[in-house]
């Protein structure tokens, strides 16, 4: 899925990228080498990461990160324009 602010073609779109593994102990550099490829695949142009590595999905510990997304999505300066979930 694919969410855009803007119109017209996804080449030099600002995107984001959301890294989590539930343990400290599990390697996250795979995640984010396939999602920077992704993202270079399509031209997009990577400003953000937002590593939640050792954050707990079964807890609902990520939520709270929820709104910094939405918050740095929104931001005119630091905003990006793509969420791509794969």
């Amino acid at each position: 899925m694919v969410l855009t602010k803007t119109e017209g073609t996804e080449v030099g779109m600002k995107a984001a990228i959301w890294l989590r593994v539930s343990t400290t102990d599990q390697p996250i550099e795979n995640q984010r080498r396939d999602l920077r490829r992704f993202a270079e695949m399509r031209g997009f142009d990577v400003v953000r990461e937002y590593d939640l590595t050792g954050v707990s999905a079964a807890q609902g510990a990520h939520k709270r990160f929820l709104s910094d997304v939405i918050r740095d999505a929104r931001s005119s300066t630091d905003g990006f324009d793509v969420l791509h979930q794969l």
